[in-house]
């Protein structure tokens, strides 16, 4: 079969077992196209795995769609079978279809159906195969599946990180619903992958030590973890204590991390030290490359400490110190075990640098581009004043916060140290970038400019006193030459462009779409399905009709005077009405909206607060179901609250605190 074709026959063959797993009659419940797995040898991708129990990663088969089945093909073949916990393949080939066992030491062949020629094959001749091999399959599906002594680490990463992926939805859903005031979009999704990563790691170090609660219910799977950790020794799992500003585990990922531990339990996972620091192994790699960490070993250098942002290397030494992402540092501290844990300091971020920290080298990987919160600039821009005592930073909101870090990174360099800036690509067109530059320059000077495949920039930097006589510029197929030194007047575009690869084609903006007119009427038709609140006829109605007074209302009523509790309203053809107290006032605003020309109210004014602050908790309460509606359907934060906010106009409801 060509190149060309296989794609295509995947396909075909793909709707074929789909069709046939959803009528029924086979022990497979679900097809997969392929699916990324971790094995043994790294990422890969079976052409179609069809499954038995998706959740609980137990694979009934694995089909490949090869051009040719040689060694390399079936070697591969016996790796991704073993990453699903499978002793058998089918290679789908031109001539034949053929199922491989692979479960022992070398693979063979177990079935074998020959296929006629290309000049006189028929459609009758793959329907007959393809029926033979559902067959062969249905018998085999129980063989098929390794013993649980025999499963490799990397079935049991992929358990893991199905979870996680399937978890991811339900996840970014619970953050957007908890978010706080001035939060942005990547930081609540970043929110809703660390609660993902940090929940994994903490089933399995109390799976691993032996000390999960028994008998917890789904649902309270979360509280139940945090309990377990405050009871532990704090100092050796101390980065894995729930935090405050974590978002909620939903039921639907609770249920689903609940399985997991109980399937893992089942395949006796945590009595096996080997293959669960093997598995352990395996998902920090994953971590580190889903937080864009750095593991790579350091370059050889003198002497001294290594402040390493972003960047965890096999070999640590205990004076170095780590700034990476939690979900990274729980998972190094869990490979590297509690007995084993180098003295090393770890914190997650930047700004928790103790103050008198002067490494002799600083090696940080930054490409965060996201602007941060409001609040978070104004922490970070107090943060900056100790290594920068003398300036008064003033960044622009849309400063990225890779850039924040090397402003923090650069005024707490040793000059008679080194700075490896490893930077994003157009890092020199960011907002403040020419700041950062000339900060930079003023305690150290460039010595080598690496430019990386993908459009990173490597900067190396040292203090004044040891200036090379030339710039060492490094290129991406292995390459390197000397420059001249640069020159004090240089810019940031200049410094970017001289070992600026050939520029890549820009990726296409893609537009944000409008919400979609149904999606908007089914969520207006779910909040407000009960209808609105109309003040005060529906909250007088709730209660034994007190003396009432009438009011004539000239239309909408704004205040245009408060001394003490006297307040004066106007109307908008000037006439206006004194109130003697401000539940009054504030009752005949309301009532004011919708263009009645009269209203009565309680003749008590105590009565009147009371309707008053009724109506304001239904509205409170109306307001937060539509933004929790709003946040569920949409995963952009301020365009689901802008929705709600056109939405609660469009019923002609007056605004509510905090919207």
């Amino acid at each position: 079969m060509s190149g060309d074709f296989l794609p295509k026959f995947r396909r075909q063959l793909f709707d074929w077992l789909q069709h046939r797993v959803a009528g029924g009659r086979l022990p497979f419940r679900r097809v997969e196209e392929t699916p990324r797995i971790l094995t043994a040898k790294g990422p890969a991708a079976p052409d179609l795995v069809l499954w038995i129990n998706r959740d609980s990663l137990l694979a009934g088969a694995m089909v490949l769609t090869p051009a040719k089945a040689d060694e390399a093909l079936l070697a591969q073949g016996r790796e991704m079978a073993a990453a699903l916990g499978l002793g058998q393949f089918v290679t789908w080939e031109a001539r034949a279809v053929n199922i491989w066992e692979s479960g022992a030491a070398t693979v063979q062949l177990l079935r074998h159906r020959p296929m006629p020629g290309a000049d006189r094959i028929s459609a009758d001749d793959f329907a007959i195969v393809f029926e033979q091999l559902l067959q062969d399959l249905k018998n085999l599906a129980l063989d098929a599946v390794l013993p649980a002594g025999q499963l490799p680490p990397a079935y049991f990463a992929n358990l893991c990180l199905q979870t996680l992926h399937d978890c991811d939805p339900a996840l970014q859903e619970a953050a957007r619903r908890a978010a706080g005031p001035g939060q942005t979009d990547a930081c609540l999704a970043r929110k809703a992958v660390d609660k993902g990563w940090l929940t994994l790691w903490r089933l399995l170090a109390l799976l691993r030590s032996g000390r999960m609660p028994p008998g917890i219910r789904p649902e309270r799977l979360d509280r139940a973890l945090g309990y377990a950790f405050a009871d532990l020794d704090r100092q050796e799992l101390l980065h894995l204590v729930l935090s405050g500003d974590e978002p909620p585990l939903p039921e639907s990922a609770a249920i689903r991390f609940h399985h997991l531990s109980g399937r893992l339990a089942q395949l006796g996972w945590d009595r096996q030290p080997e293959l669960a620091a093997g598995t352990l192994s395996m998902l920090f790699a994953e971590a580190a490359k889903t937080y864009r960490v750095a593991t790579a070993p350091l370059d050889a250098t003198s002497a001294g400490s290594n402040l390493l942002v972003n960047h965890i290397p096999p070999v640590l030494a205990p004076t170095d110190i780590l700034v990476a992402p939690q979900p990274c540092l729980s998972g190094w501290r869990l490979v590297a075990g509690s007995d084993r844990t180098p003295g090393s300091q770890a914190f997650d971020r930047v700004t928790a640098i103790p103050t008198d920290t002067v490494p002799a080298r600083i090696v940080a990987n930054l490409d965060d581009n996201r602007p941060l919160p409001p609040g978070e600039r104004r922490q970070r821009s107090a943060a900056l004043r100790q290594p920068w005592p003398y300036r008064r930073l003033q960044l622009a909101a849309d400063t990225p916060a890779w850039l924040w870090d090397a402003l923090h990174l650069g005024g707490i360099t040793d000059p008679a140290g080194l700075l490896q800036l490893t930077l994003p690509p157009g890092w020199a067109n960011a907002a403040a970038a020419e700041l950062l530059w000339s900060l930079l320059g003023e305690r150290l000077t460039l010595t080598t400019l690496q430019q990386h495949a993908d459009g990173r920039q490597t900067l190396v930097m040292v203090g004044h006193d040891q200036l090379p006589d030339h710039l060492t510029l490094r290129l991406p197929d292995g390459t390197s030459r000397e420059l001249p030194p640069l020159p004090d007047s240089i810019g940031p575009a200049a410094v970017a462009g001289l070992a600026a690869a050939e520029p890549s084609r820009a990726a296409a903006v893609t537009r944000p779409r409008k919400t979609p007119p149904a999606l908007t009427e089914r969520i207006a038709a779910k909040v407000f399905r009960d209808g609105v609140p109309r003040f005060p006829d529906h909250y007088l109605r709730r209660q034994d009709l007190p003396p009432l007074r009438t009011y004539r209302l000239p239309g909408p009523l704004q205040v245009v005077s408060h001394f003490f509790d006297r307040v004066q309203l106007a109307g908008p053809d000037g006439t206006t009405i004194d109130s003697d107290n401000p539940a009054d006032a504030e009752a005949l605003i309301l009532a004011s909206r919708d263009g009645r020309t009269e209203v009565e109210l309680p003749v008590d004014p105590a009565f009147t607060l009371r309707l008053v602050s009724a109506y304001r908790e239904d509205l409170l309460r109306l307001w937060q179901g539509l933004l929790d509606e709003c946040r569920r359907h949409h995963p952009a934060q301020r365009k689901a609250v802008a929705l709600a906010r056109r939405l609660w106009r469009e019923h002609d409801l007056p605004s509510v605190e905090n919207p």
